[in-house]
């Protein structure tokens, strides 16, 4: 196996990380600091699409190997519960700062960001689901779960 469980561990930490500064970012923002807040919002996402691609999908997509191990593979699912809790408060909380980052049109490319990440995180779980195969079932319900957040996000974006 090329691509450990450790390494999928780090990677989901880190994707776990950026989605709680965007959201801390964003619960910062306000009519006053928009003008800051909103870019940074911006490159954050970007950032995070970037380590979704590099650090997790492209790893798995050459792994053969899968997670036979009944611990680790237990330990990855408690790992993605908290990928998807923290991305679905990322996505509301982007949700409900959607009037700000309107002022400035930042919510054109956020829209953009976040449709790559409804694609990126299909991948993902499709991904995920092949890699740990013995909890298949609960990572698609995680996945259902982080879809479903994601669209509600794209929905508000979408105007």
């Amino acid at each position: 196996m090329s691509f450990s469980p450790e390494q999928l561990s780090q990677g989901l930490a880190r994707l776990s990380d950026a989605n709680s500064a965007i959201t801390q970012n964003l619960q910062k923002m306000s009519v006053i600091n928009v003008v800051f807040t909103g870019p940074e919002t911006l490159h954050s996402l970007t950032r995070y699409l970037q380590l979704l691609s590099s650090g997790l999908l492209q790893p798995l997509a050459e792994e053969k190997g899968t997670v036979t191990d009944a611990n680790k593979a237990a330990e990855i699912v408690t790992q993605v519960k908290t990928f998807v809790n923290l991305a679905k408060q990322r996505n509301n909380a982007l949700i409900g700062k959607f009037g700000l980052m309107s002022l400035f049109f930042y919510h054109q490319s956020a829209y953009q960001s976040l449709k790559g990440m409804e694609a990126s995180g299909d991948c993902l779980f499709v991904q995920l689901q092949a890699y740990v195969p013995s909890k298949a079932s609960e990572l698609k319900a995680l996945a259902e779960e982080w879809s479903q957040s994601t669209g509600d996000a794209i929905k508000a974006y979408s105007s």
